[in-house]
Order: C-alpha cells, then sequence, then structure tokens
C-alpha cells in the first residue's frame, strides 16, 4: 500500500457561509460516545457499556445495522461463522424460513365474536406468517369451534400447523380434534392433538404426509377460560417450507431487532436520526464529544472518548485529520435487490442468493406465487469519494440497476471507501481475520481520545472490503470496545470542551438558523460554546426542495421541468415520502387530476423509479440520506438550507427553497410561527408500517409520534414487533407542525365552499381525522350525521397557505401547509398533497427566472399553468373570494339554528357580523330555541345566553342523571353545555362548570376534556380544587396527561 500521506479535507471548500457565535447545549454527558449504527458501532457500545462504562450511540439512520440490513449484507459467506452471542442471534432469525403455507379457503361452524372477528368471508386464520400478537392477530370464540378448510384439489400435505394464544382464566385451547379427507365425504380420523407453549402461544403441529383436500380442527377451550383467540392455521406442503439454504441469512428487521436488543440489553442508549457532525476537543485537544445535528436542532455530547463508525469517517474529517491519499485501483461496488428477475447490462454481473422469499399481494396479507429471488449485483465504478460525486453516484445506480420486477431494495450500495486515516500503526497490514487485526488501525495518530472504525480504519482497500463485512464488524468492535473502556476508566468527563475550528473562513454573507433548545429543553442546561464557525457551501441552485416526500418529489419535478436548477434533498433513500416507503402507497381519496393523474399509485418500488426518472430526466439533482436542519437567511429573505450529509455538515444557497419536510422545519428554524399541538394538546394518530416483499399499503393507527424528536422516534421503533420482513423508517403521520401563512385554511372555509382569487389545488375526501377535534364548530355539531360516512368535502387550496406569513424566499407544502389542523383532513389526501408540491414547484421556479418575490408572482398566470396540467379547472382562475358572507346569507343562517343547529359555519364564519343577530334571536325566542343562541353565543365567548346555559345545568344537576346519550345528530348534549359554558368566560359559567363537575358530571373522556379545557383556560384559583381532584382520579391515564398541558 502507497503509505504517502496526503491531508485530505473534504470539508475544506473555497466558499463558506459564517456562523454565529452560540452556546450550544448538553444533550448527555458519557464515558463513550459512538458515532454510525453499523454492526462495528453497535459491538463497540455493546462492550463498553457491558465493562460499566456509560454509552450512547446515535446513527443518522432510525435503524441500527446500517452495514447489514441497510446494506442488505444479510448472509453468512462460506467460512464465515458467528462467534459471540450477539452474532449467532443475528442469524438466528425465527420467521425467515417460514414460508407461505398452501392455499385454503374456510368456514367455522360458529359466528366469531365482535371484540375479534374475522372477515366476512373468513380469512383470518390463513396468514403467510404464524400470529404472534393477540390483540391484532386473532379471531375470537366463545366456545369450542370447528374449523373446516379446503384446498382446492388433493394436495400432497406434510403437517397441519396452528396457532392460538394463551392467557391464564381467559383464553385458552385444551386441544384440538383433526380429521382429514380426500374428498369431503370419507374422513380419516387423527385422534386429538394437545400444544406446545411458546409465551402467550400455543403452538399444534399435526403431522399428516398423505394427500388430502379437506381438513376439519375442532378447537376445544380450556374449562378455566371463558373464550377461545385463534392465531392462524397452517397447511405445509411436502415441499414448502423445506428452504434447505446454501446460506444462513436473516431479515433486515431481525437484524435490527437483534442490535437494538442487545444494546437494550447492555445498558447502552441510542437515538435514531442524528448526524454527527463536528468534534469537540478538551484544551489539550484530545477527542472529547461531537455536535450532532436532527430535526430538534444542535446538540452537544461530551465524553471521555469517541468513536467515529460512521462511513465516510466524518468526524475524522470534520477535525481536519489527515487521510493517506487514494490507491490507483479500480472500485466495485455492490448492490442487493429483491426482484423476479434480475437486470441484465454490460459489466454488471448478478448474483442470485439462495435465500428464501415471500412475496405478498398489495396489502401484505396473503402471499402470492412468484419467481422472485435475493440478487447481488456487483460492478466497477470510478467515482471518487467526494459529496456531490458519490449522491449522484446513488442516484445514477438506482436508474441504471432497476428494472420493473423490482420488489425490495437496499439503502445504499457496499462500496469500499478510497481513503484510510493516518493511524499510529506502522506496519504492514495483512487479513488474518478481524481478531488479528491491530487496535491502532483504528486510531489517528493526529488525535487522541478519537477511534475510527469501519471502511476508513487504517488498513489497505483489499483488507477494508473483507472488513466491511458484518462478521468482521462485530469482532473488531467487541475488541475495541473491551480496549476504550480500559483505557478511559480512570479518566473524568471533561467539562471545558471547544469545537474544533473549520479550514474555511465564512466569505459569503448569511445568518446560519438552527434550533437551540436542546432535545429536552430545560432551564439550567449545559452549554458548549461555539464561536463562530463557517459551513462549507456544497452547492448552489435555483430551487432546493427540503423533503422528497408525498409533496417534495412533485415539486422538484415541476422545478426541473420549468428548467430551474434544481436540488431535492432527502433523508430516506428513496422518494415518495408516506406514499411509498411509508407504505400508503393505495389512496383513500382525494381529487386525482393534474399531476396526481400523470403519478402511478403502487407497486411502491414503480412509484419511487417514477419519481426519480422524472427529475433525473428533466435535469434536476437529489442527495439521498441528507437532513435539512437549518437555514441560511439575509434579513427576512431565506437564501439557503443548512444540510447534514453522510460527509459531513454545510450550506446549500438558493434563489427558492420549497420545505417538504411535511413538518415545516425549515421555515420553523428560519422564523415563521408555527402552529403544534397547542392550545388544546390535540394530535392525529400516526403509524409505523411494517414492510413486506411486495407489499404496498399497509395502514395502522397508533398513538401520536413526534416525527421530528429523535427521542419520541427512537422509544417508538424499538417497540416495533419482530416478526415483519422489515421496518418503515418514516413515521406515517397525519398531523404535524404548520406555519401560520398569509392565510390559514379554515374548516368553516370547506364546509361553506369558500372559493378564492388564488387558488392551487382542489382537495376532495370523506372526513378522515384519526383524532379528537378542536375546532367550535365541533362542539356542537358533527363532520357529518351518523351513518353519512362516504360524505366528500372538497377544498380550494390558496396560494397564500404555502407562504409563511413574514419570510420571503419559502414556500411551504406537505403536511406543514397554514392550515387549521381540523380542516387538514380535507387536503392531506396523496393526490391532493401531489398537486399542492407540483403548483409550489411551478411557482418556485418562474420566482427564481425572474428574479421576483413569491408574493409578487403572477397568480393568474400560475393559475393557467395549472389548468393546462389538469391540476385546476377551467373555471377556477375566474372565481373571486365568496367571502364576506351577504347580511342576508348570515340572518337566514342565524333563523335556522334551533334545527339542528343549521347555518352553524355560516354564523361562525363571521362571528362580528353574527353577534347582534344571535342575541337579538335570544331574546325574542321561546325557551327551547333560546338554549340553541345561548350554545353558539357561549361557543363565540359570548356570555349573553349564559343564564340559559346555568338553567339547563341547574336542571341536569337537580335531576341527577348524567348517562351518556348520544343523539341523533351524533352529539351528546351534556357535552355541548359543558363547551358553551366554558368557552363563555363569564365567572356565572366556570362556577356552573365545577358543580356539573363535582355532581359526576364528568363521565367520559369527551366530557373531561371539554371541563379540564374550560376551567383550565380561566386561569383562576376557583378551578383549582376541581381540577386536583380530576387529576387524582385521572392519575396514571393519558387524560391526566392532557389535563395537565391544559392548565398549564
Amino acid at each position: 500500500m502507497n503509505r504517502s500521506l496526503v491531508s485530505l479535507l473534504l470539508l475544506g471548500w473555497a466558499l463558506a457561509v459564517a456562523g454565529p457565535p452560540r452556546d450550544i447545549p448538553v444533550a448527555y454527558d458519557v464515558d463513550l460516545v459512538v458515532a454510525g449504527g453499523g454492526c462495528g458501532a453497535v459491538a463497540t457500545a455493546e462492550t463498553a457499556a457491558r465493562s460499566g462504562a456509560r454509552v450512547l450511540l446515535i446513527t443518522s439512520r432510525n435503524y441500527l445495522g446500517e452495514d447489514m440490513a441497510g446494506t442488505m449484507q444479510l448472509w453468512l459467506e462460506p467460512g464465515e461463522e458467528p462467534e459471540g452471542e450477539m452474532a449467532k442471534k443475528l442469524y438466528e432469525d425465527p420467521f425467515l424460513e417460514e414460508g407461505p403455507g398452501l392455499p385454503y379457503t374456510y368456514v367455522a361452524d360458529q359466528v366469531s365474536d365482535k371484540r375479534h372477528p374475522d372477515t366476512k368471508v373468513p380469512s383470518r386464520l390463513r396468514r403467510a406468517r404464524k400470529a404472534t400478537d393477540a390483540q391484532h392477530e386473532s379471531v375470537q370464540y366463545p366456545n369450542d369451534v370447528t374449523i373446516t378448510a379446503d384446498l382446492g384439489m388433493p394436495t400432497q400435505v406434510r403437517e397441519i400447523t396452528a396457532t392460538a394464544f394463551l392467557r391464564s382464566r381467559d383464553f385458552a385451547v385444551r386441544d384440538a380434534l383433526v380429521q382429514v379427507s380426500r374428498d369431503g365425504k370419507a374422513w380419516e380420523d387423527f385422534g386429538r392433538s394437545r400444544s406446545h407453549t411458546v409465551g402467550d402461544r400455543q403452538e399444534f403441529v399435526i403431522p399428516v404426509a398423505r394427500s388430502i383436500r379437506h381438513a376439519r380442527l375442532c378447537f376445544r377451550r380450556a374449562k378455566s377460560a371463558k373464550r377461545i383467540l385463534l392465531g392462524s392455521i397452517k397447511f405445509i406442503g411436502e415441499t414448502d417450507d423445506l428452504r434447505s439454504r446454501a446460506v444462513r441469512a436473516s431479515r433486515p428487521l431481525h437484524a435490527k431487532k437483534t442490535l437494538e436488543n442487545a444494546l437494550r440489553d447492555a445498558g447502552a442508549s441510542f437515538l435514531f436520526g442524528c448526524y454527527a457532525t463536528t468534534l469537540l476537543v478538551d484544551a489539550d485537544g484530545r477527542a472529547s464529544g461531537l455536535v450532532m445535528s436532527n430535526r430538534m436542532g444542535v446538540q452537544t455530547i461530551r465524553a471521555k472518548a469517541v468513536v467515529d463508525a460512521t462511513e465516510h469517517a466524518v468526524l475524522a474529517r470534520a477535525g481536519n485529520l489527515p487521510f493517506r491519499e487514494a490507491p490507483e485501483r479500480p472500485r466495485t461496488a455492490r448492490w442487493v435487490v429483491i426482484a423476479e428477475k434480475p437486470t441484465a447490462r454490460k459489466g454488471l454481473t448478478a448474483r442470485k442468493l439462495p435465500i428464501p422469499v415471500t412475496v405478498y399481494d398489495l396489502k401484505g396479507r396473503a402471499a402470492t406465487p412468484g419467481p422472485a429471488a435475493w440478487y447481488q449485483y456487483t460492478f466497477g465504478t470510478k467515482v471518487a469519494d467526494e459529496p456531490a460525486a458519490r449522491m449522484a453516484f446513488e442516484a445514477e445506480c438506482r436508474g441504471w440497476l432497476y428494472n420493473d420486477t423490482q420488489l425490495f431494495t437496499a439503502d445504499r450500495p457496499v462500496l469500499v471507501p478510497q481513503r484510510p486515516i493516518v493511524s499510529r500503526f506502522e506496519g504492514t497490514v495483512t487479513w488474518g481475520g478481524a481478531n488479528s487485526l491491530p487496535l491502532d488501525v483504528c486510531r489517528p495518530a493526529a488525535m487522541a481520545g478519537l477511534w475510527v472504525l469501519g471502511g476508513c480504519s487504517d488498513v489497505p482497500r483489499d483488507v477494508a472490503e473483507k472488513l466491511l463485512r458484518p462478521m468482521s464488524l462485530l469482532a473488531l468492535g467487541s475488541r475495541l470496545g473491551e480496549r476504550i473502556t480500559k483505557e478511559i476508566a480512570s479518566q473524568d468527563v471533561p467539562t471545558q470542551v471547544s469545537m474544533v475550528p473549520p479550514t474555511a473562513d465564512g466569505n459569503v454573507s448569511g445568518d446560519v438558523r438552527e434550533a437551540l433548545l436542546g432535545l429536552r429543553p430545560t432551564e439550567d442546561q449545559a452549554t458548549v460554546r461555539d464561536a463562530g464557525a463557517s459551513l462549507p457551501i456544497l452547492g448552489r441552485y435555483d430551487v432546493v426542495v427540503v423533503g422528497g416526500g408525498t409533496s417534495g418529489a412533485p415539486a422538484g419535478i415541476a422545478a426541473a421541468r420549468q428548467g430551474a436548477k434544481t436540488l431535492v434533498l432527502e433523508y430516506l433513500h428513496g422518494l415518495g415520502g408516506v406514499g411509498t416507503l411509508g407504505m400508503i402507497g393505495k389512496y383513500w381519496y382525494g381529487n386525482r387530476v393534474g399531476f396526481a393523474a400523470e403519478s402511478p399509485e403502487n407497486p411502491i418500488e414503480v412509484r419511487m423509479q417514477f419519481y426519480l426518472s422524472e427529475l433525473r430526466k428533466a435535469g434536476g439533482e437529489v442527495w439521498f440520506g441528507t437532513l435539512g436542519c437549518g437555514a441560511v437567511t439575509d434579513g427576512n429573505r431565506v437564501t439557503g438550507v443548512v444540510v447534514a450529509t453522510p460527509f459531513g455538515r454545510g450550506v446549500v444557497l438558493a434563489k427558492v427553497v420549497i420545505d417538504g419536510t411535511g413538518n415545516a422545519d425549515i421555515a420553523a428554524v428560519a422564523g415563521a410561527e408555527t402552529r403544534f399541538v397547542d392550545p388544546f394538546f390535540a394530535l392525529q394518530n400516526s403509524h409505523i408500517p411494517p414492510r413486506e416483499i411486495g407489499a404496498s399499503y399497509i395502514n395502522g393507527n397508533r398513538a401520536p409520534i413526534d416525527a421530528a424528536d429523535p427521542v419520541d422516534v427512537t422509544s417508538a421503533m424499538a417497540k416495533f414487533p419482530a416478526r415483519s420482513f422489515d421496518r418503515g423508517q418514516i413515521i406515517s403521520s397525519r398531523e404535524r407542525q404548520r406555519i401560520v401563512g398569509d392565510y390559514e385554511l379554515d374548516w368553516l372555509d370547506q364546509l361553506n365552499r369558500r372559493t378564492f382569487s388564488d387558488s392551487i389545488t382542489l382537495g376532495q375526501s370523506d372526513y378522515d381525522s384519526h383524532g379528537y377535534q378542536v375546532h367550535p364548530y365541533f362542539m356542537l355539531k358533527p363532520a357529518r350525521p351518523p351513518g353519512d360516512h362516504k360524505r366528500q368535502f372538497y377544498s380550494f387550496v390558496p396560494y397564500r397557505c404555502l407562504l409563511p406569513k413574514g419570510l420571503n424566499g419559502i414556500l411551504v407544502v406537505g403536511l406543514g401547509i397554514s392550515v387549521h389542523r381540523d380542516a387538514l383532513p380535507i387536503v392531506r389526501m396523496q393526490p391532493d398533497l401531489m398537486n399542492i408540491g407540483y403548483a409550489a414547484g411551478l411557482a418556485a421556479a418562474r420566482s427564481a427566472k425572474a428574479g421576483t418575490s413569491l408574493r409578487d408572482l403572477d397568480v393568474d398566470r400560475l393559475q393557467a399553468e395549472l389548468v393546462a396540467v389538469g391540476i385546476l379547472a377551467r373555471d377556477v382562475p375566474s372565481q373571486r373570494d365568496s367571502y364576506p358572507l351577504s347580511a342576508t346569507a348570515l340572518a337566514a343562517a342565524v333563523a335556522g339554528l334551533p334545527t339542528g343547529y343549521e347555518g352553524l359555519a355560516l354564523v361562525l364564519a363571521d362571528p362580528e357580523q353574527s353577534k347582534p343577530l344571535l342575541r337579538a334571536a335570544y331574546d325574542q325566542s321561546a325557551a327551547e330555541e333560546r338554549l340553541a343562541y345561548a350554545h353558539v353565543l357561549g361557543i363565540l365567548g359570548d356570555a349573553h345566553g349564559v343564564p340559559a346555559l346555568v338553567q339547563q345545568a341547574s336542571a341536569l344537576i337537580a335531576k341527577g342523571d348524567f348517562t351518556y346519550r348520544r343523539e341523533a345528530d351524533g352529539m351528546d348534549r351534556l357535552n355541548q353545555l359543558l363547551w358553551a359554558l366554558g368557552r363563555s368566560g363569564d365567572p356565572r359559567a366556570t362556577a356552573t362548570v365545577i358543580r356539573l363537575a363535582d355532581a359526576g358530571a364528568v363521565a367520559t373522556s369527551a366530557r373531561f376534556r371539554a371541563v379540564v379545557v374550560s376551567l383550565g383556560a380561566t386561569g383562576g384559583k376557583l378551578a383549582v380544587p376541581t381540577l386536583r381532584r380530576l387529576l387524582a382520579e385521572k392519575q396514571g391515564s393519558n387524560s391526566a396527561s392532557e389535563l395537565m398541558v391544559a392548565c398549564a
């Protein structure tokens, strides 16, 4: 190997933007911090933690095992043998060998219970994999049940397997009586089968070894149980599932979960979604921690020692350490895919791997026949390890390797880095296994306290290629963790640390803005002083789109098609966001016109490739694995984005920035006002999708997750079940942080079919809200009456909703647009978000070309272009704002309120004009009608009708009947009363709410919410005793958390 030295300073760019002096919060003080989530990183962290060290591992990905699961190097090559408990567990995958079984239909001799029902045409017991989750993967029967199955034709069956769930004195199966038949007439009795217990499951295995068509399985309830919960029944053919393999392998999710469990069991902490960007050093120049960037901002970690296990040794580069020059040798790249057939190209070798593959249908429920296999592609490349070249290489490879039978692909290729660090080791290194490598090859010569583990360790490149195998990294990482722990045992965590200064001076004007609140904001956070490090300029573009998701990818394509120099920054390794890697590859509703009609809906691999090919065909670029984590501004104008890349942190400058993060991340850090959760602590549910080969649509509904919070995301990901092929890397959120724009779209706009002069799309949906509502309208009336679940709503979206109030040079798309949270369900359907993104791309390109402000854009011309591409109907450009409402319309709406609150949407849309009409109607009406007017006045914060509300409450208290009753319109009358009293703001009403609460009116979660939000908003001491009592009663529940927030 050529041992001559070259100081390779990849971040030493000629142009840079000066960062401001600032104090960066300290997130953790630990003994050892490990940057990188690969096998070697995990082994180092686990070994150190088991030796008693306080360890934190951070990784830019939302999983561990980026060099195994991320590259899909999930098999053992000949001669590789796992050593150590973690290595062995990585290849003990209980689900990989499990095939889908033989197809069959079945019927049951009794109806399943509605708590865990079967489908209308029974199918839930026919699972490709054995059931493991009693709550979500079971069918319930109250007593003994006989399942009769039909394989369709006589078939050679080796055995029948079945799964039932077990909970003492609740559900259990005593045994199963089994009969089989070839013709459904003559039955052969197989007698009684007993189960063996695996955790909370009972597993039955019935040997058959003959040709059958029919089977009867009578599951008999245990005497001590109240019910039966069956999970799955599978018929195993003579060759099915006898998956003899030439290699031992595992699924991506099994690898991820195994590594997570290893760290957790060892007591090591880890965080997903965090990019290591800068080294911290003590007064002696010793590595003493790092700076990390994530969607929450910038934080520091102080430590006794640092391990840089990132793919490109990003901390060593940021620390200005010397690297050896690149050897003159050809490079070989490897990429793994699962497809029905391999891609055939000159210079490309495809190796078919003997690893089992089960391909699923669209929804991931049933296995489908097909010849899919794992393929490892090998090809030569001359690409240099320079950021822009490597980013382009990945995008080019995805297009070059793709064929339309592709079902699954690795996140990134395996490519040995060109340049290793200059280490302390002076000898010659040859490969004799990872256990024979001298550890000093991981120790930079120019800095103590830092270790570099991986492809940039100081070994010849042919040795590095062998080192990058997962088993090798595990072995070397374990040795390294032991060595470091011994060396730092007597040291203290340094408190006086500083950032390694950059090599380039800031010579381009601009203010760098990044969030500095910490992972968990507290009043007395320790900080590390940043004297004002310069950030290298990585590129200049007309349009930069941050986030290549549902709106971002179409935005980039539209801008590039207009001839704008366009860059899309995407954190994941594919475009499309929730609609592709988020596994929602099937539309619910949405106006499927324009770009949404051009884009394929599924399969997700086809859709991702469509976005990528259309972007590149139009001349656009994409950087995968890159996070937008800050903004560059000039006054109130956004002029660029701070990015964290696999090569480090820098700046991309732009004439126009499109924030497609779905969370308004860039707009928020640039200074835009935003809304999220407050003031009602309301958030729609989220989803983490399982990934199955071939599936494109696996939806779900779970408690809300803040997708921008690494702590929340890591916790949610780590709790994900281990049984699917893989786990999605994106949080499929239905609601996120939103800007306050030049206009905020309201639910009343949608109900009233409001038109605008600057509409850019027409959204369409039913009211698909996965959570409760907070808009005043919903305190008196539901979105739709019970039973009318197919009712469609339509909503124009004005261009002004994309413009953050007070900021120039930036548009916001996706779920981050300016819209009331209760109006979001009507405009968040994928086709509508795609068309919003496309419109933003057109606007951004036109603004960048003309050099005009986004607010000075010719909206008429933009609308004409949107008509031309089919996003807008031809009559939309001629529309004008249908507000303000006429006096005649308001008067009619007020008159209709006593009849089921008809006209409520119009009345609430213009409170100032409506209130006088409401007061007059209240004064002139009979008692029953007067109550309706009192409710509406109260909701609008007007106390004129409080006497009627108090009278109604007093009558209920006297009667003592607080039973929940859902009336014909779907509303609870007492809940309506509580909201009207609480929002009136009148002291008499507050006292009445307290009387109702103390009398026992808080019988449901909806009423509980109405009471605590109303009382909390008063800020008065009168409410404290009641709130304290309710908190004590609800201790440990989600409602208690909501109470604390509401009353803060």
